[in-house]
């Protein structure tokens, strides 16, 4: 048994650089698969702690609720953990006016996404921790131990009392209450021990998080809440409770990832395995000649390669952690966000299992390959040596194309595992770069499409609209701290209009009897008036988008001449219409018609029927089609009037003149955001204002950090396959070195040789890519029907369905596309160079 572990010693030395290469690549391999589990998993869970921390880790809240309801809660099955925070008065400014509400929460609340800047909560009945954003508007320092005097109202039945209290200063939270989902009602900023204020209370609201196997059934829990208080769903942090699809978000879902990863960590396995046994052959018939059974050679060679898989495997896991330490390191050290670690253990030891069952399997389909030689000694009769005749030969010229396919003809399965190895490599360059994408587009669409911080109002539903702001509040958000500029918007309802003309127009007949009986809830020809200030930041976008037409400025601000906007429209068979924003509509023709406005030209005018009657407006400028796509650009209604406030004014009745129906809302670059954060959402209990800029900032974040994770998955995925093509190459060469040289000697020039083997790599770097492409368009077309199939029920909605499909294709970045894909062949080129030049002198070695 020495003599034989003696043997398997001197075979591991022999083939040191053969069992090197296995080692390294099973130990990439151990290392991409985990890696890219465990950075998978943890983006998602850095997403979602993002979001907890924002917007809180509950699931479900009831506000302005009793004792009674938190008791039934308390011991209902599906709840995991419960808060309650009870508010017992007003924090009053120095005027008298209120400033915020003062109460306290349990431990369990506090742990639902109140975060401390510094400090604790309080504990003792004259401490207090108060939201930084208050502390500040009160002229109060973040320094912990100072005195805080603070005014209180009392609420007591139908009376009130005001008392002042002195509070020690023991913690600074971070800002929640203006960010929280509340739908207008209350939650504390000054927070005490629940025996500080011995007063009745104010309002309770409760805090639930839910078990994890009953998240999907929370609307059952609104029916216990009914009439006991507002019952509200955290949809701000928890995705599942927003009914619409991420578009295609799915692609890289855990199952697929998994899938993907496994079968190219074997295939990158297999391939070394394969290039490795191919160099045993020859050891193998020696060891025959020399009276070695089968079965011994079976066992040695088995034996082998269980010690090189157990070391890789072990020195794997080892440098996994290693790998997933150092990336935390990595990431924690350039984005200062906290990105959480997620490891599913049950998860990876599966992965670790069904990868060292491949690469089990693998190994016994190499030794059993062995059973298929004849092992006579005679090398001429083994299989890679036989020349197998053809019963029927037929003579082709010798083209680059001809030459090649003969030569692969002898390396056939080589060039298979080559194919499928090619083909996998590029599915995981493609997935972790469509991935990066799917991040920056999100980020890029929040960023240009809503380029304010905070916006009021729809200005992109077909609707009327429905929320009103008085010029007071909107002066009143023009004062507030850290605000720069206010864009604000005047918007009509649904008013008639006609021209000259309107008759003979096809675009106003059209939308006469499809689109206005469902938006305007009434048959005709209407538009929707837009007033603008006199402001450059507010026109000058407009004046820029205009098609035809020469409006100046002067022109458009004291003159009565206005820019219509006119979006093409398609109508298909059964009348459905559809906007022009879904330019992939355009593609067919057979199924809709284009309906555009040709009877309006610049100079004609246009008669409006206001509140105060008609009125007269001359056509200054027109727009098909915006350009520049941003928060201004979301006209959407068709005749569609902009127009200066004076013109609009006429429009309108007297009680509608200083009201405002859309604002944008633009915060100071140096200011606080906290502090405007928490002075914009005391409106929010009249005005439900989006904070967009969190918003921007998450998905900035989000981007970069999936552009990190993408190059760290991507280097490794290079090394490996690196290390695996350039063995293998390198191994197919030294085979072809005998014919190679007969080659030369027979006229054929080295350069034409080295033609000959670049030609062949490319031609199958490019095979496995336009495969690579087929698979990844099948797979987004399985997702889109699983996702989108079932809300396409007619025939026309699912023609708009398809047109919707096709759109998403024609807005990808095909330039990148592009750029990838070269990139991808010039890289397997690239590899292809050092064998190449390693074997670059064909010299005669057999």
């Amino acid at each position: 048994m020495s003599y034989f572990n003696k043997l398997v010693r001197l075979n591991l030395k022999k083939y040191k650089k053969s069992y090197l290469s296995l080692f390294t690549v099973i130990v990439l391999a151990c290392t991409f698969t985990i890696t890219v589990t465990v950075l998978h998993d943890s983006m998602i869970k850095t997403e979602e702690q993002q979001r907890k921390d924002i917007y809180g880790s509950w699931h479900i809240s009831v506000y302005n609720t009793d004792d009674s309801l938190y008791k039934d809660l308390k011991n209902h099955g599906t709840i995991k953990s419960i808060g309650k925070m009870t508010g017992y008065g007003e924090v009053l400014r120095s005027n008298g006016s209120t400033l915020g509400v003062i109460g306290s929460v349990d431990k369990n609340t506090a742990h639902m996404g109140l975060s401390l800047l510094d400090g604790r909560l309080p504990v003792k009945d004259n401490e207090v921790a108060i939201e930084m954003a208050y502390l500040s508007m009160m002229g109060y320092s973040y320094v912990l131990g100072q005195e805080i005097t603070l005014k209180i109202r009392i609420h007591n039945n139908n009376s009130q009392e005001v008392i002042t209290r002195n509070f020690i200063l023991t913690g600074v939270l971070k800002n929640y209450s203006s960010i929280w989902k509340t739908d207008g009602n209350q939650l504390i900023s000054f927070f005490v021990t629940d025996t500080s204020l011995k007063t009745p209370v104010f309002f309770e609201n409760i805090f639930g998080i839910i078990k994890n196997k009953f998240v999907e059934n929370t609307d059952e829990l609104s029916m216990l809440t009914l009439n006991r208080g507002k019952f509200i769903k955290n949809d701000y942090t928890y995705f599942e409770y927003i009914k619409k699809s991420r578009e295609f978000e799915t692609f890289l879902s855990d199952s697929i990832l998994i899938i993907l990863v496994t079968i190219t960590s074997a295939f990158f396995i297999f391939q070394i395995l394969y290039s490795s046994q191919k160099k045993h052959n020859k050891s193998f018939v020696i060891m025959r000649c020399l009276g070695a059974s089968k079965a011994q050679i079976f066992s040695l060679y088995f034996k082998e390669l269980l010690i090189v898989f157990s070391i890789a495997y072990t020195a794997g896991i080892i440098i996994v952690l290693l790998a997933v330490y150092l990336g935390y390191q990595l990431v924690s050290a350039f984005f200062p966000q906290e990105f959480i670690i997620s490891i599913n253990s049950l998860k990876l030891i599966t992965l670790l299992l069904i990868l060292i069952g491949f690469t089990i399997l693998f190994a016994l389909c190499s030794v059993l390959r062995i059973r298929q030689m004849p092992l006579t000694g005679n090398l001429n009769l083994q299989p890679v040596n036989r020349i197998i005749p053809l019963h029927k030969r037929k003579f082709r010229p010798l083209t680059v194309r001809n030459m090649v396919k003969i030569f692969n003809r002898f390396h056939s399965r080589e060039a298979i595992v080559y194919f499928c190895l090619t083909i996998s490599t590029f599915l995981v360059l493609v997935s972790t770069a469509y991935w990066t994408y799917q991040k920056y587009k999100d980020y890029t669409y929040i960023k240009n499409t809503f380029t304010a911080d905070y916006e009021y109002g729809n200005m992109a539903t077909y609707y009327e609209p429905q929320v009103h702001m008085s010029e007071e509040e909107v002066e009143r958000i023009r004062n507030i701290y850290g605000i720069a500029y206010v864009r604000a918007y005047q918007i009509t309802k649904y008013l008639p209009i006609t021209w000259n003309g309107i008759e003979k127009s096809k675009y106003a007949d059209c939308l006469k009897f499809n689109y206005y009986p469902r938006y305007a809830k009434k048959s005709g020809t209407f538009a929707t008036v837009f007033g603008l200030l006199q402001d450059e930041r507010d026109y000058q976008f407009y004046l820029d988008e205009i098609d035809e037409g020469n409006l100046s400025a002067d022109a458009f601000l004291h003159g009565n001449e206005v820019i219509v906007y006119l979006p093409a429209y398609y109508k298909m068979p059964d009348g459905i219409i559809l906007n022009s924003l879904d330019a992939a509509l355009q593609i067919s023709k057979s199924s809709l018609s284009r309906v555009t406005e040709d009877t309006l030209k610049i100079g004609d005018e246009i008669i409006i029927n206001g509140a105060r009657g008609e009125v007269k407006v001359k056509i200054g400028g027109i727009i098909y089609e915006i350009e520049h796509k941003n928060s201004q650009a979301l006209l959407s209604k068709p005749y569609s009037i902009i127009c200066n406030d004076s013109i609009y004014e006429k429009l309108v009745s007297a009680k509608d003149i200083k009201s405002y129906e859309y604002l944008q809302i633009y915060a100071n670059r140096n200011a606080n955001y906290e502090r405007t954060d928490v002075e914009i959402s005391k409106l929010e209990k009249e005005y439900i204002i989006q904070n967009i800029r969190i918003q921007k900032e998450d998905a900035k974040y989000n981007a970069r950090i999936s552009l990190f994770i993408s190059l760290l998955l991507n280097s490794i995925v290079l090394i490996i396959t690196i290390t695996v093509q350039c063995n293998n190459q390198i191994s197919r060469m030294e085979a072809d070195n005998k014919r190679n040289y007969i080659l030369n000697i027979l006229g054929m020039d080295r350069n034409k040789l080295q033609f000959l083997y670049l030609y062949n790599i490319l031609k199958n770097s490019f095979l496995a890519v336009v495969l690579g492409i087929a698979i990844i368009f099948i797979s987004l077309t399985a997702i889109y029907l699983k996702e989108f199939g079932g809300l396409f029920k007619s025939g026309s909605i699912l023609e708009a369905g398809k047109y919707t499909y096709v759109m998403y294709f024609c807005r990808m970045p095909w330039v990148y596309v592009v750029y990838l894909i070269l990139g991808y062949l010039l890289l397997n080129i690239a590899i292809s160079y050092y064998p190449l030049w390693r074997y670059r002198k064909i010299k005669d070695n057999f």
